[in-house]
């Protein structure tokens, strides 16, 4: 070890002799180094691995060619674009120097830990049965009946999905609901790289039509004439008997049962679905990645009164689906927000903040979402006041956080309330 530092100062010591000799690379005049600096100044890397260092110049515009010494090539080495490379545990000094003034310089301590332990797979899903039978309304927890092999898994989590939301809703937890009748797909896939998955059927048997219960009921409520299936008692979905009754005291923005409205600019990922519904005959569904608007609604002359004559207890009120609560909170930032306008764009909008909308609440599967336009904000600049007999415009809009993950979105029965 001594010999090898002794050798290490003596290439300090030559490096301005050795700076000055060989070709040196064509460059246009800039004005001189008078001081680097690293964008570390100690850091850790595991043997076999890698770590970029960075250099700074001072004063701005200057440049110059930089030499990279390790002070120990057994430790860690360092390329000529400054790449260290941690070949044995231990510590050594890494040190940028200026090949036009060898006197400037500037250095970081590099710490090389053992090798990492590689990551385990998982080798296997299996359920403990393959096939389930819920009721209507019914729930279940179908993390119970999977086993996740090995059970050493770096990563054992599962990603949880349905093929049919409005038949089965299953959560990011593998908590599964009932929402029609029919049969549907739950898989559960692994989480890492693996690529492994298992899958089960739901099936939801259809119920037959109950004495004193509105014709075509599904729901089994006995004739008790509170219907979650068909619209009396709301909250449970609709099912495949008639369609959910709407709410008497709801003036309707937008009843979701088809497209007319949606802008066509976010028509990407959007369907129209009839089963699971909340109210009337369909909703809207949108699966979302990339994109920071999830739903535009724009009625341009075709204006709506909102019913509301005193500001101060107005509501907007609507069904929200989402597949996976805790995902949409890393999706969506602060800067998020919910609007409504009468100037069919948000430039004269009141909003609501995501911080408001995605509360703890917010829970997998559909949510119904109240908001006091007393919590809401003015966003127009010029002191405009909307206009609660002619609005014309609504938008939920999830700006920064994460925004590659891809969500399923549900929108139904979307209005207005005075309270």
């Amino acid at each position: 070890m001594k010999a090898k530092t002794t050798i290490f100062f003596l290439l300090l010591a030559l490096l301005p002799f050795l700076s000055g000799c060989g070709p040196k690379p064509y460059s246009m005049e800039s004005k001189p180094v008078t001081a680097i600096s690293l964008d570390a100044t100690s850091f850790e890397v595991h043997v076999g691995e890698t770590w970029p260092l960075r250099v700074s110049f001072t004063p701005i515009g200057a440049t110059s060619v930089i030499m990279w010494v390790s002070q120990d090539e057994n430790i860690a080495t360092v390329d000529k674009i400054g790449t260290v490379r941690g070949l044995a545990e231990g510590e050594t000094t890494i040190w940028a120097i200026t090949d036009s003034n060898t006197e400037v310089s500037a250095s970081c301590t590099v710490k090389v830990l053992p090798p990492r332990e590689p990551d385990v797979l998982v080798s296997s899903i299996v359920f403990s049965e393959t096939s389930f039978e819920l009721e209507l309304g019914q729930a279940m927890d179908l993390s119970a009946y999977v086993t996740v092999s090995p059970d050493n898994a770096t990563n054992p989590k599962l990603i949880w999905s349905s093929s049919s939301i409005g038949i089965v809703q299953a959560t990011s937890s593998g908590r599964v609901t009932a929402m029609a009748s029919g049969t549907a797909t739950i898989r559960a896939t692994a989480a890492d790289e693996s690529g492994v998955y298992a899958s089960c059927t739901v099936t939801v048997p259809e119920k037959a039509t109950q004495t004193g219960c509105c014709e075509g009921c599904t729901c089994g409520c006995g004739g008790s004439g509170t219907c979650s299936g068909c619209g009396g008692g709301g909250g449970g979905g609709g099912g495949g008997g008639d369609d959910p009754a709407p709410d008497p005291d709801l003036v309707l923005f937008h009843a979701c049962d088809d497209f007319t409205y949606v802008h066509p600019g976010h028509m990407s990922g959007m369907t129209l679905q009839k089963l699971g519904r909340m109210q009337g005959s369909g909703y809207l569904e949108r699966v979302v990645g990339g994109d920071n608007e999830i739903f535009i609604i724009a009625r341009d002359r075709d204006v709506i009164d909102t019913g509301i004559t005193d500001f101060a207890k107005g509501h907007m009120v609507f069904w929200f689906y989402i597949d996976d609560a805790a995902k949409l909170r890393q999706r969506a930032a602060a800067t998020g927000r919910i609007e409504i306008s009468d100037s069919n764009n948000p430039g004269h909008a009141i909003a609501w903040s995501s911080k408001t909308f995605l509360s703890d609440k917010v829970a997998d599967g559909w949510n119904y979402i109240d908001l006091p336009f007393s919590e809401s904000r003015n966003m127009a600049t010029d002191g405009h006041e909307l206009n609660l007999k002619a609005v014309n415009y609504f938008r939920i809009y999830f700006d920064g956080g994460v925004s590659s993950i891809e969500l399923t979105y549900g929108l139904d029965a979307l209005g207005f309330k005075e309270k």
